[in-house]
């Protein structure tokens, strides 16, 4: 008896222990889980026992192992009384033969440190519970150990690096890896018997797992450069783990080197017609060494003549011998005469075999530029210029065969500059070169300057070398006199209405050959009538003078083939082909006025469309409209209706007469329009096929989606989801309370709004239609009354039944209606706050439910429990109901 009793007590215990360990592993109640092994935060090595069970309401569930996200195959299941016995509630032995699940899985190939076990527990593709627990993978004791390189150590860059050492590991097989400045050494390391290290190294695995633990190699380091470089020594699992690593910093010796240059000297000055000569020693430990030139960074491609310099070889000792140092001596005449004058940076570079820089010299030259002196006769700066200008100097150059050229605003005259023979010059100026290099030092030459525009001009002269190099350049401004002109245009207003366009006005100008162009636009106006004007000569007569006979002129324009919109009329006065004036005068033109109006804009519930009604006005009785979707003209069928409402409200367009039908109703196919954001255009066009006016909307196509419902097609509902605390809106503040708080109602109107609609409509446009044009939210107290979605049904033209009882609701529900409910205590609302969801689809006494809140009440569920758990707060039933019924009108 005691042991029977004994053996309960222990059942009763371990069946407590479960449930307790149960709690956090539940789902929705149906299905409950308890890992076994691994325990949280368990050390493991290179095994791991996966082992635990699972116990559900739902028959023939499966059990998925996952390690970090990899599905671990072929997990066994097994049978366990004890858990049968233990757990109750949640299905017999017939839903659950096996519960119990095993497998025991290699994770040598797992990262070391924290893993994660997931256990899923599925019934057919369906998800019924989640359960984690983290281990972690013990990373096996390892020991890297470098004899040589030693630490610090410096190495000629010539020689080969002598890598040694050893590594001791409690994981088997364990491989080593070196690297160099972190780059792997593709050579592998040789493995050697260490029994010295086996011996004297404990704890750290036997000569099982260790048998050869030393490693070698001589490795090629003639490639690196000189300097410090790091050694690192990588321990790795047979899995490619890292267990430890060893870093070790070396440096590559640089062999002594010395270099001298002879020629050229610092701070040389050099005539760039002459060779530069170049000549210097180098003497370097590097055997082979070679010796690079170059001038402004950019390398001499003729390679340096070297020779025998038995004077440096006696001279220079501790860098190298005669064998490393045989021809130490280097020399060349470099051409320079196509560098630009100025300094310029010459540098000699010794490099070793293999091109690494051994050391430089750097020395400054001075390219020597050519005395040069330009003297500028005419024009000069004070006189003004018509038609002609004399350009007229001289020019001395130390430089032979010097070119003279001239520029006109920065713009080379390709017309050569006369040379001439002056005597004058040759004997006043001395010190820039004889007869000989200046046999004709004088220029001249007469420049045509109709085709220059009137104003100051910046006249060049430029002396270049033989080569095209700049010795010397003068400048000198010079102005062309413009005749003065004034010219207007009088009776053209901002808006010009009509197809015909009346324009007159005048101009003056103080030359008497002055002509007067018209454009209307770029159209030149042929024919223009030309009047007497003595009242502008009253006025402006003095400032121009009266050279034009007739300043006055007109003409009328036809503008019934012109484009609506900005125009210009230009008036150009001109003299030898040279504008004196241009004067432009802009006006906007209209030929047809018109305004258009969008009453609604509505998606269909029965078609894939949208109804659209509105009125349009214009001063042309033959206007007509046209339909665009994304800038993609649409058929659509419209009628015209006579609006007098409109007739008596709007002025300014004409009257009945002219607009008897204004208002427009039409339906717009979207049958072939893709889901989501689109841009539906009305677009009024006149009898010259002219856009006139338009109007824009923004439609949203939720869904496509369509069903026989009672004998008709109907759509069905899609709402995108919002949430009244996305970060957008969350904190925005209404009267009493913030959106996040209070926002239910209008959250789920804008939802269920959208989509009726087949348009955008965020939650913060009902928030802030029913705050600031109602007292229906947030005023008199927190949240939303029943009136609001009253008023923002009457808003928006959304249709609205009120459903007062559960039969009510399924018929809107099976009918694809969506509906709108305020909910008290339950699920969705407690005692003390209701709040606001919708309800979408139908299916066998259940709908599904959008809450704005809480996704995870985005779930079916009994209509009956939603019907018992509606609000009872008479508030929310100020518009005669708690539940309504949305749809379209059509």
């Amino acid at each position: 008896m005691k042991k029977k009793r004994i053996i309960k007590i222990i059942i009763v215990m371990f069946a407590c222990l479960l449930v307790t360990n149960v709690k956090a592993n539940t789902s929705d109640g149906t299905t409950i889980s308890f890992i076994d092994y691994p325990k949280q935060n368990e050390i493991v090595k290179d095994k791991l026992k996966i082992q635990g069970w699972v116990m559900s309401k739902e028959a023939n569930t499966t059990v998925e192992a996952y390690l970090n996200d990899t599905l671990v195959p072929d997990v066994e299941r097994r049978v366990r009384n004890d858990v049968i016995n233990a757990i109750t509630g949640y299905g017999t032995i017939e839903e659950n033969p096996t519960p119990g699940y095993y497998k025991e899985v290699d994770i040598s190939n797992l990262p070391y440190g924290d893993n994660t076990l997931t256990i899923k527990v599925l019934k057919d593709d369906r998800v019924l519970l989640t359960d984690k627990v983290t281990f972690k993978h013990e990373k096996p004791k390892t020991w890297v150990y470098l004899d040589y390189p030693v630490v610090n150590g410096s190495y000629a860059s010539e020689a080969k690096l002598k890598v040694q050492g050893w590594v001791m590991s409690e994981s088997a097989n364990s491989t080593v890896e070196m690297e160099i400045d972190g780059k792997k050494i593709e050579e592998e390391l040789d493995r050697k018997v260490r029994d010295d290290v086996i011996k004297a190294v404990k704890g750290y695995g036997t000569i099982t797992e260790n048998p050869t633990p030393g490693y070698y190699k001589e490795i090629d380091i003639s490639k690196l450069t000189y300097g410090n470089h790091t050694v690192k020594i990588v321990a790795k699992s047979q899995s490619g783990n890292v267990l430890t690593e060893l870093i070790r910093t070396i440096n590559i010796r640089k062999p002594k080197t010395m270099i001298y240059l002879d020629y050229p000297v610092a701070n040389g000055s050099y005539a760039s017609e002459a060779k530069l000569k170049v000549q210097g020693w180098v003497m370097s430990e590097s055997a082979n060494s070679t010796v690079e030139m170059e001038i402004d960074g950019k390398k001499i491609e003729e390679e340096l003549d070297r020779k025998e310099r038995s004077d440096v070889i006696r001279a220079i000792k501790g860098y190298g011998t005669i064998e490393e140092n045989p021809t130490p001596g280097y020399y060349k005449e470099i051409d320079i005469s196509k560098l630009t004058y100025g300094n310029h940076t010459v540098k000699i570079i010794a490099k070793n075999k293999s091109g690494n820089v051994l050391t430089e010299l750097t020395r400054i030259i001075n390219v020597r530029k050519p005395k040069t002196i330009i003297n500028l006769d005419s024009p000069a700066t004070k006189n003004e210029y018509v038609n002609e200008l004399v350009v007229q100097g001289w020019v001395m150059s130390e430089s032979s065969n010097s070119t003279v050229e001239m520029e006109i605003d920065g713009k080379k005259i390709e017309e050569e500059l006369d040379r001439q023979v002056r005597s004058d010059v040759i004997k006043a100026i001395k010190g820039y070169g004889t007869i000989r290099e200046n046999p004709t030092p004088g220029f001249a030459k007469t420049i045509n300057i109709k085709e220059y525009s009137y104003g100051k001009h910046n006249i060049k002269i430029k002396v270049y070398d033989k080569d095209g190099r700049l010795l010397e350049e003068i400048s000198r401004i010079f102005n062309r006199s413009k005749p003065k002109g004034i010219a207007y245009v009088e009776n053209l207003n901002t808006t010009v209405y009509g197809e015909s366009i009346y324009i007159s006005g005048w101009y003056l100008a103080n030359v008497s050959d002055a002509k007067v162009d018209l454009y209307f636009d770029d159209y030149k106006i042929e024919n223009f009538n030309r009047i007497e004007r003595p009242d502008v000569y009253k006025v402006y007569g003095d400032t121009y003078g009266r050279y034009t006979v007739t300043p006055g002129f007109s003409f009328k324009y036809d503008a019934s083939s012109v484009n609506d919109g900005n125009h210009t009329i230009e008036v150009i006065v001109k003299t030898e082909g040279h504008e004196i004036i241009k004067k432009s005068f802009s006006f906007k033109l209209c030929k047809v006025k018109s305004t258009m109006t969008i009453d609604y804009l509505e998606q269909s519930k029965e078609k894939e469309g949208y109804y659209v009604s509105g009125w349009e006005m214009s001063t042309s009785n033959d206007s007509y409209l046209k339909v665009f979707i994304d800038n993609k003209e649409q058929s659509i069928d419209i009628d015209r209706i006579a609006r007098q409402d409109v007739i008596s409200a709007i002025k300014g367009y004409g009257d009945i007469e002219v607009n008897p039908t204004p208002g427009f109703v039409g339906y717009i196919d979207t049958t072939n329009v893709f889901k989501g954001k689109h841009t539906v255009e009305l677009a009024i066009y006149s009898r010259f096929n002219e856009k006139i006016a338009s109007t824009k909307r923004t439609i949203n196509i939720y869904t496509k989606d369509y069903a026989q419902i009672n004998g008709s097609k109907h759509i069905l509902y899609n709402p995108p989801y919002y949430n009244q605390k996305d970060s957008r809106w969350n904190n925005k503040k209404y009267g009493l309370s913030t959106f996040g708080g209070t926002g239910c109602a209008p959250t789920s109107m804008a939802m269920a709004f959208s989509t009726i609609l087949g348009r955008e409509i965020l939650p913060t446009e009902i928030g802030d239609y029913l705050y600031y044009n109602t007292n229906e939210y947030n005023k008199k107290t927190k949240g939303s009354s029943g009136m609001a979605i009253i008023y923002a049904t009457n808003k928006y033209h959304i249709k609205r039944e009120p459903i007062n009882s559960v039969e009510a609701l399924n018929k809107a529900l099976s009918d694809g209606i969506i509906v709108f409910a305020a909910m008290g205590n339950g699920r969705y609302a407690t005692a003390f706050w209701n709040h606001a969801i919708l309800m979408k689809g139908y299916n066998n006494g259940t709908t599904y439910t959008i809450d704005p809140l809480n996704t995870n009440n985005n779930i079916w569920i009994d209509t009956q429990t939603l019907w018992n758990q509606r609000s009872s707060d008479r508030d929310d039933c100020t518009g005669g109901a708690y539940f309504y019924a949305l749809e379209s009108y059509k």
